[in-house]
């Protein structure tokens, strides 16, 4: 019998990278794009094997953003041991930070800071529309149950809004974890922030 979830097969490159590998022969889809962050435990995919869909999940020492390999299919045959992506992981192990890839230095996370997640998978806009300010540029207060960005799913736009168990009612944001029209895994961290007085 198959389990229902894998965790992903981790690799140490000699560029401080990470490679996270299939753990089983089959079918791979629904990979993160590069650029896409992951995080420990979350989705790294879907894998099927012998005709069983698998959610194939990151490992829980891994968090960092995807910078590699593009797919260039939504559906491909792996072996086993076969790259998946490449991991530039976070600044919390050591290595270069969610904005690297992009070539600026980021500020580690700051312990105790609220983080926004996606609710589901789709594509992320930090503004309600193009020509639009943003809905919460780095240093405003947003107010509890105020948005904080847009998920574009199946054409379908879902405000998503500062809002969680035991946060304050105002926060400040510090900084953006994700770019504006970033496709984002379910639970990827787009924004963060921390309390107001």
């Amino acid at each position: 019998m198959i389990a229902r979830t894998l965790t992903a097969l981790r690799a140490q490159e000699g560029t401080g990278r990470i490679v996270l590998r299939a753990p089983m022969v089959g079918w791979l889809s629904e990979v993160p794009r590069p650029g896409a962050w992951v995080w420990p435990g979350g989705p790294l995919g879907m894998l099927e094997v012998l005709g069983v869909r698998v959610r194939l999940l990151v490992p829980e020492d891994v968090e960092g953003r995807v910078v590699g390999p593009p797919r260039a299919s939504a559906r491909v045959a792996v072996d086993f041991g076969a790259p998946v992506v490449e991991i530039a992981p976070s600044p919390e192990s050591g290595a270069i930070d969610a904005h690297a890839v992009a070539g600026e230095r980021a500020e580690p996370a700051t312990a105790g800071a609220l983080v926004v997640r996606a609710p589901m998978s789709g594509r992320f806009y930090l503004r309600p529309s193009p020509g639009q300010p943003p809905f919460a540029a780095p240093g405003a207060v947003v107010e509890r149950g105020q948005p904080v960005g847009l998920l574009e799913v199946m054409k379908t736009f879902h405000r998503i809004p500062f809002d969680g168990v035991g946060w304050p009612d105002r926060a400040r944001v510090r900084r953006w974890l994700v770019a504006d029209g970033e496709d984002v895994a379910a639970g990827a961290r787009l924004v963060e922030l921390e309390p107001a007085p």
